[in-house]
């Protein structure tokens, strides 16, 4: 008589967490127009910390012209739950799928809440945005922007409407640049950080660009 084996059941297997940390998302342009550079995004997964993980918006370059190699630069980091934002303020959220973002080992969710949140800094109040121009978004703006103001101040004062000029910092442009804008109701102008979203023409840059340099 033959022996029947029964075998368990296998059981389908969740997909599991990707071993990459690091995904390429797209690229950007960043700095003046006629002098923009490509810049590769790339989403890194960090470690569990306390029960929770962080989130980075890094890209690759060097330190200079001269060095050979690039390094790890990091542009942006955010909790589980903001990632979504952090696309958005890099433009990539319409690039990036939720489903992709879980096939990363994304297991964050996003909430309605009634609560008002501040979309733009409040350095923006009052300023008027002409249609080749927006305003930096949520944490986009940090504590180093606030920090290139000081370097600003002696290019734009006084320069007039539109006038604007890029900070650079030792890995390459900041991704926006900063241009004299008229307030409501003010009659001084007010520089601020700005995206140009629209391509300005070659007599509007010699008109109003400031060379960084003097």
């Amino acid at each position: 008589m033959a022996n029947i084996v029964t075998f368990p059941l296998k059981l389908k297997r969740s997909n599991p967490v990707s071993r990459k940390r690091v995904f390429y998302l797209g690229y950007r342009y960043v700095g003046p127009m006629l002098c923009q550079e490509v810049q590769k995004l790339y989403l890194k997964r960090n470690g569990l910390h306390n029960g929770s993980r962080r989130w980075s918006m890094i890209t690759y370059a060097k330190y200079d012209d001269y060095s050979h190699r690039k390094y790890c630069i990091e542009l942006d980091q955010c909790d589980e739950n903001s990632v979504p934002d952090m696309l958005d303020n890099f433009d990539l959220d319409k690039k990036v799928k939720f489903d992709e973002l879980v096939a990363m080992g994304w297991t964050g969710s996003v909430h309605q809440s009634a609560k008002i949140i501040r979309l733009f800094h409040q350095s923006y109040d009052g300023i008027i945005f002409p249609d080749f121009a927006k305003p930096l978004k949520g944490a986009s703006f940090s504590m180093s922007v606030m920090m290139q103001a000081n370097s600003i101040r002696n290019i734009l004062t006084g320069r007039g409407l539109y006038a604007y000029t890029h900070y650079r910092s030792f890995w390459g442009h900041s991704g926006w640049v900063w241009m004299n804008l008229a307030q409501q109701g003010d009659p001084e102008l007010k520089y601020v950080p700005v995206r140009i979203v629209k391509r300005l023409s070659e007599e509007f840059q010699a008109n109003h660009y400031k060379n960084p340099k003097g």
